[in-house]
Order: C-alpha cells, then sequence, then structure tokens
C-alpha cells in the first residue's frame, strides 16, 4: 500500500482524491493539505460528497509527520509559487508528484530553482526499512496509472543521476 498525502483540493486536486479513494486496496491517504483556510478541519468526505473522515488541514507539517510515500501537490504552476511546498515535502524524504507543467522539465525554465530542488538533502531509506509495497505490487504497472512517475521514483530505488536528468528531452 502506498501512502500519499495530497496538497491543494481545487478542482485538480479533487480529481485526484476521488482516483485516490476509488483505489482503498493500493492507496491509503494519510493526509490533506489546504492552503484556503476555510476548508480547515473540513472532512475529504464533506468535500466530495462521499464516505471519507480524513480532515484537512492548513498544518502541513503535522501531515509530512506521518511519512507518506507520495505527496500530490495540486497547487500552483510556477516554481517560485511551489517552492514553500516542495522544499518541506521532500526534506521529509516524499516523493512528490505535481500539476504544474514547468516541473516537467524545470531547466529550461528556472534551472537555479531546478538545482536546488535536485539536492535538497533527503531522508534514505535502506533496503531493510523500505516499504512493504513497491512498484512490482502496483495493481496497474504499465504507463497509464497516472502516478507512474511517482512508482518510478520510490524511495527503495537509486535516485536517476542529476546529469541525466538535466539532459534535454527526447
Amino acid at each position: 500500500m502506498i501512502k500519499v498525502a495530497e496538497w491543494g483540493t481545487g478542482m485538480m486536486g479533487q480529481g485526484l482524491l476521488g482516483y485516490i479513494l476509488d483505489r482503498p486496496k493500493d492507496i491509503d491517504l494519510c493526509g490533506v493539505i489546504v492552503t484556503n483556510p476555510a476548508k480547515e478541519g473540513k472532512t475529504v468526505g464533506e468535500l466530495l460528497g462521499r464516505p471519507c473522515d480524513v480532515k484537512m488541514t492548513t498544518e502541513f507539517e503535522a501531515v509530512l509527520a506521518q511519512k507518506p510515500d507520495v505527496v500530490c501537490i495540486n497547487t500552483q504552476s510556477n516554481m517560485d509559487e511551489i517552492e514553500p511546498q516542495i522544499v518541506p515535502a521532500v526534506k521529509a524524504g516524499c516523493n512528490v508528484v505535481c500539476i504544474a507543467e514547468k516541473l516537467a522539465y524545470p531547466w529550461a525554465s528556472d534551472p537555479e530553482r531546478a538545482d536546488m530542488f535536485d539536492s535538497s538533502p533527503r531522508r534514505t531509506t535502506s533496503p531493510s526499512s523500505a516499504p512493504a509495497s513497491t512498484p512490482a505490487s502496483c495493481s496497474t504497472p504499465s504507463s497509464s496509472c497516472g502516478a507512474a512517475s511517482a512508482c518510478a521514483s520510490t524511495p527503495s530505488r537509486p535516485r536517476a543521476s542529476t546529469t541525466s536528468r538535466r539532459s534535454a528531452p527526447p
């Protein structure tokens, strides 16, 4: 089972929450971080109109302390806008999946920030403490899964070199 936290509950975030809730055997929704204080303390169920008692919070530290495997960031598009979300998630040792189109190849739009994200300290996971759920156990191991990038970079796998990430896309 993959532990997932979601950051952002606008239209994109709500769509992803529905996807997550439809897969209770594969994904454990361990927390939801909101940027709108009016949503503080409400449940995901109240937001989506379906059963889910996970409470939404603006306190991202509390959610990241639960050590999610993946944080899905569904907030903004520009690198400077998502930096306050990416940095704490990466420092907490989480993989990050983000809707920001600038992250498709961040060195093209903001090379300094891309280098900073790439070199951020990470929590490391030794094979003995790796999550029991690995990409091999994924119910949709093909690239058709919306979380394919998260599966490819789980903490139990070695990280790609910075050089390969900077090479021009094909």
